[in-house]
């Protein structure tokens, strides 16, 4: 009982503060939200289709690949231009995170 009073007097100001505080207008939220998700979806489909072409690439080269050398350096290529794409895609999402964090900040 007592940790329930202690917990209740602790987080009442909280709550009274965070009520206190002035949201932004809906619309404004919405289009933020908004223009978020449509950065986000041509974001993943960006990334789709450079995994579609690593994959067309890396295909074209095992079906011409004639010594199991030729064969070896495919999918060393294969695996160097995912991990490529892995690094490059982990910088894009970090800025993206940066992004909205900044966009929570203003609200």
């Amino acid at each position: 009982m007592r940790f329930k009073l202690i917990c209740f007097s602790l987080f009442l100001p909280l709550a009274a503060l965070a009520q206190s505080t002035q949201p932004q207008p809906m619309q404004n939220q919405d289009a933020v939200r908004q223009q978020m998700f449509e950065r986000r979806k041509a974001a993943e489909i960006a990334s789709h289709q450079e995994r579609i072409k690593i994959l067309q690439i890396a295909d074209a080269c095992v079906r011409s690949a004639n010594t199991p050398d030729a064969f070896k350096a495919c999918e060393e290529t294969e695996r160097n231009s995912r991990k490529n794409f892995r690094e490059q895609e982990h910088a894009k999402k970090e800025q993206m995170k940066l992004q909205l964090s900044q966009l929570r900040e203003q609200r």
